[in-house]
């Protein structure tokens, strides 16, 4: 039996088919023996003959007669493959980009429940590329079939929370306890990266490995930086999403799953919370930065220190991490920065939740003011600009180059302009 219920608000068919199950499409079906060959096999021989059908689908109120049409194409292929055992597989069909996020939205925690299967036609061929980037982001395999009908197994997406720890033998607990608290599902991992700390931190992460069991520890033989505890933690997380969180900043409990919630029901790379609240002692708050609602892009980040790039503390695909080569390393504290003005400038897509916050430490000699006090940092932000120096206005690239030591500290007051002159989007800063 074939049911299709129809939404014509964002147009997809999610079309329930009910056959009798042989060991095939139990393997098929099986979580925790899912073999990505197999079910190509599979589904190559069952919709073989279906291809007419997907050509000829349009998306009206009078389906019956597609139903019919597609009983019989798909009665001819299941007497051959599935024989005298019962199962249910659900097929999304989605013909664009804002329908595939309209699905998502409507059949994200469905879909996080459970494997599933997205059979995706478009048609228009042009549109395929970037709904298998949207699904790709998370690792699903995808199969194609022709040039507008493929298909992509969907699983649950966890994070792998990444703290690089250097001398915070007095902040990483609570920090940790942020995380893990609320914000942590069983199957995410947190990933300590020691860089050689000469304080008591190894003892106090080890204390926590042994209470948390998500938590993996590494650690590195000498201080490399900030940049190489983030790649080294990076390298070694195994789940599709990253979260990165300074060892003296604090996530609000149950922030981060509706952060992800808006990075997976959008076409979003990265996200990030809309506000920045800095604190000191017991959650004092002394002030605040404010991202504008809209997706922060690359003429934003050029524009100015008020972005969420510049913080490090948000959510990355872990892709976007591997296709941008990781934060530069030479960058000492403009490592979050530089990572973050490489994923814009790859084109990568950044979403802000509104209304949601995190709590940045004020007051402590952290990374970025260690760093600071040793000066030259426009001269660090020039060699990270300097690959995508392409994309600035002329005007901007010539004074980036005979400003190459203090064009970064202007930044506040001589704005970069991108060649696309689109207006920058400025974050605001509030005293408490």
């Amino acid at each position: 039996m074939v049911v299709i219920e129809d939404n014509f608000s964002c147009k997809y068919f999610i079309l329930k088919i009910n056959y009798k199950e042989n060991n095939f499409l139990a393997l098929l079906t099986k979580k925790s023996n899912l073999n990505p060959f197999a079910v190509k096999e599979f589904i190559e021989s069952f919709f073989n003959n279906a291809v007419g059908f997907f050509d000829t689908l349009k998306f009206t109120t009078n389906s019956q007669e597609q139903i019919n049409n597609f009983e019989t194409i798909t009665s001819v292929t299941a007497s051959d493959n599935l024989n005298n055992v019962s199962a249910l597989i659900d097929l999304y069909f989605v013909s664009s980009v804002t329908d595939l996020i309209d699905l998502n939205k409507n059949l994200l925690n469905q879909l996080e429940k459970k494997e599933n299967f997205f059979f995706c036609y478009s048609d228009i061929s042009h549109q395929s590329d970037e709904i298998k980037r949207m699904l790709g982001r998370f690792n699903y395999p995808i199969f194609n079939y022709s040039d507008r009908i493929w298909l992509a197994i969907t699983s649950k997406v966890n994070i792998s929370f990444i703290v690089p720890a250097y001398n915070c033998a007095e902040t990483i607990t609570e920090t940790i306890d942020s995380i893990a608290s609320s914000n942590l599902d069983k199957s995410d991992e947190i990933i300590i990266i020691d860089d050689a700390s000469s304080d008591k931190t190894k003892d106090v992460i080890n204390q926590l490995g042994n209470i948390i069991p998500q938590i993996k520890i590494y650690n590195h033989n000498k201080n490399k930086g900030g940049a190489a505890a983030r790649n080294t933690a990076a390298s070694y997380a195994r789940n599709p999403l990253v979260f990165c969180l300074d060892s003296d900043n604090l996530l609000t409990p149950h922030s981060v799953n509706e952060l992800k919630y808006s990075l997976m029901s959008s076409n979003a790379d990265m996200a990030a919370f809309s506000t920045l609240q800095y604190f000191w002692g017991d959650k004092i708050e002394t002030s605040r930065w404010v991202y504008p609602k809209d997706d922060v892009i690359f003429e934003d980040i050029i524009a100015s220190h008020i972005n969420p790039h510049s913080s490090g503390n948000y959510l990355y695909t872990h892709n976007s991490w591997l296709r941008c080569n990781g934060y530069p390393e030479f960058s000492r504290a403009l490592d979050a920065w530089g990572f973050g003005l490489r994923q814009a400038a790859h084109g990568y897509k950044f979403k802000i939740l509104e209304d949601h916050k995190y709590l940045h430490r004020y007051g402590t000699e952290s990374y970025m003011v260690r760093e600071s006090k040793k000066g030259g940092l426009s001269l660090i932000a020039t060699e990270i600009i300097w690959p995508f120096l392409e994309k600035l206005d002329v005007n901007s690239a010539n004074y980036v180059i005979e400003n190459k030591d203090s064009w970064f500290d202007k930044l506040a007051v001589r704005p970069l302009l991108a060649k696309s002159l689109i207006n920058p989007k400025f974050g605001k800063f509030f005293e408490a």
